[in-house]
């Protein structure tokens, strides 16, 4: 069996050589042929060697192909093709080659043997010889190496197996020209054809022959572009293509990696000076066609996942470019540069009251959206952070909380409206979708809001230490209906707590000989209750004072969470408040007097925590009238469990003026005395209690 084989293997090298030879001879524009067995490989070398010889020469050209197998070696006097005189685009075809050892040493043989035959014989006779001459040393070689790397006892299978693993070596094929050097490697062994040959036509503008293919290729790209929201600032286009012995395009059986490395500096015409590239993004697109050859898809390989690598400068020239694909057809690189879609949107806070922009930030009003899709979702902190949070001309800020799209002429109050998910253009028209997987519609004739809510912000508040007005507060234990505990002292007031509702004569009408309340129930002073409070300062509103001389604070404009962990800014040791321009409760549960702002110093509120709550009702428990303005508004819903059970106590020297009248704005006025407070707030005036216990307001 193996003498069969080796004869067998002579006559196919034989007829592969003649092939070759005739092939070099008449048909110049092939430029590398290698067969797929290894036992049919011939390589173009030894053919060329041999025509050498008779003194024909083969002439060649700066634009050549080549191809060969996975770890091939280069082949240094790989023929090239000659460049044709006219202007048709150039089909470069290569097949892939073999790197067997006997091959290399049959190219040497070959060599050896033509020179020893060249002298004897005359042209013709010299250039059969070196044929048979060629075919004879490379048996011997076959035969050599045979016997070297097979065992004695070797089988027909064990041989076929062999030829096996030299045929499914991964396939290489090569096209290079004077702009570009192009790789196509197989991901697989056997994914491309045996017989397939690479064929690569660059679509140019200028050149006759590709203008109305890239016309259509201009034609489909901008479609793609005019979807996506973006321009074409250039592209550069090329026909890659497999095919058969018949010419007969072919496809991949699976992945196939494509390289591109540029040898010099390659723009589309309209960026050949490069000044507005660096502006651009760069990107690889396949227009994929149907069995028709009509392209039904333009994919972005970048979106798609296929593009592996794209290497440029600064200024965006392509160095190199690496990407995968199943299928071949026309691929380009496209220089983009993003176009925008305007829209007016209305920004409004969470009851739709418009948000008044500062001259910088107005700009904001017309929203540019600069891709197909925008997820309202996407607006964060890292991502359209300009429209993430806001400040307004007072300098409040607002967090974005969602969009909303109204019929024309509607305007949104806080509650009208439908919340969307996205915004969607497509040929420079924007639609909305409401929820995922609903048909979009037209924002044509809608009005479009992005809500907000009021980022949580302090207020300036009144030095009133340094006015002689102390406020000390102490943190209680206790139990409902039960007690109030400081440590050993516990005092029970009696009555009941909870629903609002007042409590009278709780407390002596005088105070005790330490200046502090007397309990009926037991006759405890309540002294021991603040015993270890705390000194406190800036609670009161700087505004209010500044406009009026009052000392005032209400937990129905404003919340108040007391900052043990401040050290005092005026120099003393006492704990500031901070006073928050936006109100808070302390539960969600559906009762009156938590639909309003509440006191609750100990605990603190933070920005997007918010209660289920609305502001609905006022001081005296009243529902807020419709021209409230802050009716409606959020409340925050304060952190940790609510702590209900704590002390204050404020005091204040004050003169009574002549006729109890104070000069206010110009003219004398009565001075007037507000307390407001619920059912644990009592008022002493030189020691004698004038407001009994209450949740009014008393002047």
């Amino acid at each position: 069996m193996k003498n069969v084989k080796r004869n067998q293997g002579q006559w196919k090298r034989l007829t592969a050589i003649l092939i070759v030879a005739v092939m070099l001879f008449t048909t110049p524009h092939i430029v590398g042929f290698a067969s797929m067995s290894s036992e049919e490989a011939v390589t173009t070398s030894a053919a060329k060697t041999g025509m050498a010889e008779q003194g024909e020469e083969q002439n060649t050209g700066d634009k050549s192909v080549q191809t060969e197998e996975a770890g091939a070696q280069k082949i240094s006097d790989q023929p090239t093709e000659s460049s044709p005189s006219s202007d048709m685009p150039k089909k470069e075809e290569t097949q892939p080659e073999s790197d067997n050892a006997e091959e290399k040493a049959a190219e040497k043989t070959t060599e050896k043997q033509t020179e020893e035959t060249s002298t004897k014989e005359d042209a013709e006779t010299g250039k059969e010889r070196n044929i048979e001459a060629a075919s004879e040393q490379m048996t011997e070689e076959k035969s050599s190496s045979e016997e070297e790397t097979l065992p004695e006892e070797e089988s027909a299978e064990e041989a076929d197996t062999s030829e096996e693993s030299n045929i499914k070596e991964k396939k290489i094929f090569r096209y290079e020209n004077d702009d570009v050097k192009v790789e196509v490697k197989e991901s697989e062994a056997g994914v491309i054809a045996d017989s397939a040959k690479l064929q690569i036509v660059p679509i140019e503008q200028d050149n006759k022959d590709t203008q109305k293919q890239y016309a259509e290729v201009k034609k489909q790209l901008l479609e793609r572009a005019q979807n996506e929201i973006y321009d074409i600032a250039g592209f550069l286009a090329y026909d890659i293509s497999f095919v058969d012995e018949n010419g007969n395009k072919i496809e991949p059986d699976g992945k196939v990696q494509v390289s591109m490395e540029y040898k010099k500096i390659t723009m589309p015409e309209a960026l050949k000076d490069r000044k507005d590239s660096k502006d651009t993004d760069v990107t690889v697109m396949h227009l994929e066609e149907d069995t028709s050859g009509k392209v039904k898809e333009v994919v972005d390989l970048s979106e798609s996942k296929q593009l592996k690598d794209i290497t440029t400068t600064a200024k965006k020239v392509v160095k190199k470019v690496d990407f995968e694909t199943e299928s071949f057809s026309t691929f380009t690189i496209i220089w983009k540069k993003n176009g925008q879609i305007k829209t007016t949107v209305n920004l409004v806070d969470d009851r739709g009251k418009a948000i008044e922009l500062s001259e910088t930030n107005a700009v904001l009003s017309n929203l540019e959206i600069d891709a197909k899709y925008f997820y309202i979702s996407n607006i964060t902190a890292t991502t359209y952070s300009q429209y993430y949070k806001l400040t307004d001309s007072e300098q409040q800020s607002y967090q974005f909380m969602k969009a909303v799209v109204t019929d024309s002429g509607t305007s949104y109050d806080g509650t009208n409206g439908t919340d969307i998910i996205s915004l969607e253009v497509e040929n420079r028209t924007t639609y909305y979708r409401t929820q995922s997987g609903q048909n979009r519609e037209k924002l044509q004739n809608k009005m479009l809001y992005f809500v907000y809510t009021e980022m949580l912000s302090t207020v300036e508040t009144v030095d009133s230490a340094s006015k002689g007005i102390k406020i000390k507060m102490i943190d209680l234990e206790g139990e409902a209906n039960k007690y109030l505990k400081n440590g050993n002292n516990s005092i029970n007031l009696g009555g009941n707590y909870g629903n609002g509702t007042i409590k009278n004569n709780l407390l002596e009408r005088r105070l005790g000989t330490d200046g502090y309340p007397i309990a009926k129930n037991g006759a405890k002073s309540l002294s021991g209750l603040f015993s270890g409070a705390t000194e406190t300062n800036h609670l009161f509103i700087k505004s209010i004072y500044a406009n009026t001389g009052y000392y005032e604070y209400s937990s129905f404009e404003n919340y108040a969470y007391l900052d043990t962990s401040s050290s005092g800014s005026t120099g003393s040791n006492a704990k500031e408040f901070k006073v928050y321009k936006q109100i808070g409760t302390p539960k969600n549960e559906d009762l009156y007097y938590y639909k309003r702002g509440n006191f609750m110093p100990y605990n603190s509120i933070i920005d997007g925590r918010f209660s289920t709550n609305k502001n609905l009702y006022d001081e005296d428990g009243k529902a807020l009238t419709d021209t409230a303005p802050r009716k409606g508004e959020k409340l925050y819903l304060v952190n940790g469990t609510p702590n209900y059970y704590f002390g204050m106590e404020v005091s204040a020297n004050f003169v009574q003026q002549k006729n109890g009248q104070v000069t206010q704005n110009g003219k004398k006025e009565p001075m007037v005395y507000e307390f407001n407070g619920d059912d644990d707030m009592w008022v002493f005036i030189d020691g004698k209690e004038c407001i009994f216990n209450c949740n009014k307001r008393f002047k």
